[in-house]
């Protein structure tokens, strides 16, 4: 039978492997925690402000014409998410035990704030589409036309137009080609973007907190 320092040293070593597996448990479950408060936090802030720029632009000016500012009002919303996906990895790492952050986790923060975000984008831009009875391919592709013709072109160019834009129109009505294209178009350029993030920000020294710099000093 063994002696009670035998299992005295089993009961030290089991304890020992408990606390730290326990520990091991709650940074787990804090880390996760964190994860999700940042991208529901991150992803609705950068969504309604997305919806938001989405309604400036439907209602002060004309979405059919390229004028420039429906380009800057794009940009900035592609801006807007881009950043909140940076800020949301960032904001994990700096947040976690140990300021630290693993490549995969980085991605899900990125990529769950960028989806969320594409999602609102995306039921915004269809709501307008519903106000506007659907016919928002169809007046583009008039205005397409018009400018067209202004410029000069010949009437085979303007056949082809004519046909690639009845072609658009025609996979605008499809619901599921309009939706998937609207939400892919923001979350592919967020997806790139986050997973270049994740790799450069998992790294503790790129854009380090003050915290780490005064200890530094």
């Amino acid at each position: 039978m063994p002696d009670n320092n035998s299992l005295s040293a089993t009961s030290r070593a089991f304890n020992r492997h408990f606390d730290e597996l326990s520990i091991l448990c709650t940074l787990c479950t804090t880390t996760i925690s964190l994860m999700f408060r940042s991208v529901l936090l991150l992803g609705l802030v950068a969504g309604v402000a997305v919806a938001a720029l989405t309604l400036l632009v439907t209602t002060v000016g004309d979405p059919t014409l390229p004028t420039l500012f429906s380009q800057v009002v794009k940009n900035l919303t592609m801006a807007t998410v881009l950043f909140m996906c940076l800020f949301g990895i960032k904001r994990v790492r700096d947040r976690t035990p140990g300021g630290t952050i693993s490549l995969p986790e980085a991605i899900v923060v990125g990529f769950g704030i960028c989806a969320l975000a594409s999602l609102i984008h995306c039921a915004a831009w269809e709501l307008y589409y519903f106000s506007t009875d659907y016919q928002f391919a169809r007046e583009n592709s008039q205005n397409l036309m018009q400018r067209a013709q202004l410029a000069g072109a010949s009437a085979i160019e303007i056949a082809e137009l004519m046909e690639r834009n009845g072609k658009i129109v025609e996979a605008f009505a499809n619901p599921f080609l309009r939706i998937t294209t609207t939400y892919l178009q923001m979350f592919v350029i967020g997806a790139v973007v986050s997973l270049v993030g994740a790799v450069l920000i998992r790294n503790p020294k790129f854009l380090p907190t003050r915290r780490k710099e005064d200890n530094e000093d």
